[in-house]
């Protein structure tokens, strides 16, 4: 087990270096963080589009306050279904927006130096602004998936917050998500 701990801290520094970032304790922080939400406008005058907004101007300012990118895509809910045939239940434009982020738009991570995505749902908010990503990552001790814990007894993960390193294993693991035959059926 430590010697796969040690192969993929070897792994995750190469990638880094390859990359040109700086090391993950460097005292400019560990990298670049690039936030991202999406939501539909459909139905009018519901809990969407209201909350999504609502939701996405205050992140946006946590956004601009510590210098991380913020991406917000709005669509129709009948786009984003067509987007992410043939699975039917829209939580799964997260894994396609990440997927293409990691795949198809690697070069602008890369250019603008992002070493995390950040998924937060269009339902959810930073309530405490003064809190950063860093140190967050920092208290994770800079691991690849930091996923918010759940409530439920049925399910211990939420994945309506959570924080992804760009790299390999990362790619890795949103194809398997996205491939997994148990999530297109109705």
């Amino acid at each position: 087990e430590k010697t796969e701990a040690k192969k993929l801290k070897r792994e995750r520094k190469k990638e880094d270096e390859e990359r040109g970032l700086p090391p993950m304790n460097d005292p400019g922080g560990p990298g670049r963080f690039l936030v991202l939400t999406s939501y539909t406008t459909e139905p009018k005058g519901k809990y969407y589009e209201e909350i999504g907004g609502f939701c996405a101007s205050h992140n946006r300012a946590y956004c601009e306050r510590h210098g991380y990118i913020f991406e917000e895509t709005i669509l129709p809910k009948a786009q984003m279904l067509k987007d992410i045939e043939p699975r039917h239940f829209c939580g799964y434009h997260k894994i396609l927006l990440m997927l293409q982020l990691l795949k198809e738009r690697r070069a602008y991570l890369d250019e603008e130096k992002i070493r995390y995505l950040v998924w937060i749902d269009a339902d959810a908010v930073i309530i405490e602004p003064d809190i950063t990503l860093e140190s967050i990552v920092e208290e994770a001790r800079y691991t690849d998936l930091i996923i918010a814990e759940d409530q439920s007894i049925v399910c211990q993960l939420n994945s309506g917050v959570m924080l992804i390193r760009v790299g390999e294993w990362s790619t890795r693991l949103m194809e398997a998500v996205w491939d997994e035959p148990k999530f297109h059926i109705k």
